[in-house]
C-alpha cells in the first residue's frame, strides 16, 4: 500500500498531491457505472451504499482509474500501489485485482471494468467521470 508519506506535495496548491496515483486532488472523486471512488475519503460508493475495501485494493482501484485507458504493468502497480516492495509476490496482485473486481461488481469473465491484458497487466477500461459527487 502506498503510504501517505510516499507522496509529494505540489506547492503550487493545498488540495493537490502528486502520489502514487499520478496528479490528484484531494477531492478528486471518479464515477463509473453505478460506483463512486472518493480518492480523498478513501470511500468506495454504489449509489448510497458504501463498500467495506481494504485500503490497498482502494489504492489500486484509484491507480488503475487515474490511468484508465492504458495497460498498468505488474511491475508498475507493484512499484506505485505497493511502494516498491519487492517481497510481494504475483499473487497479492492477483488477489488485489480479484477483491477490486469483487468491490465493483466486476469478474475475470465479464471484466466490465477492469480489463486482464495477458502477460502485460490491467486496464481500466469502464467510462468514468470525474468531479462532485451525485
Amino acid at each position: 500500500m502506498a503510504s501517505q508519506d510516499q507522496w509529494i506535495a505540489i506547492q503550487d496548491s493545498e488540495t493537490q498531491t502528486t502520489g502514487p496515483y499520478g496528479r490528484l486532488g484531494a477531492e478528486q472523486i471518479y464515477q463509473f457505472g453505478e460506483f463512486c471512488l472518493d480518492v480523498g475519503r478513501a470511500e468506495l460508493w454504489r449509489g448510497n451504499e458504501r463498500r467495506c475495501v481494504q485500503p490497498l485494493v482502494l489504492d489500486l482501484l484509484a491507480y488503475l482509474i487515474a490511468n484508465r485507458g492504458r495497460v498498468a504493468s505488474k511491475d508498475e502497480l507493484f512499484l506505485n500501489v505497493w511502494g516498491g516492495n519487492v517481497s510481494v509476490v504475483d499473487t497479492a496482485l492477483t488477489t488485489a485485482v480479484c477483491e477490486a473486481r469483487k468491490a465493483i461488481d466486476d469478474n475475470h469473465v465479464n471484466q466490465w471494468a477492469i480489463r486482464t491484458v495477458p502477460r502485460r497487466g490491467y486496464r481500466f477500461v469502464a467510462p468514468t467521470a470525474e468531479g462532485a459527487r451525485v
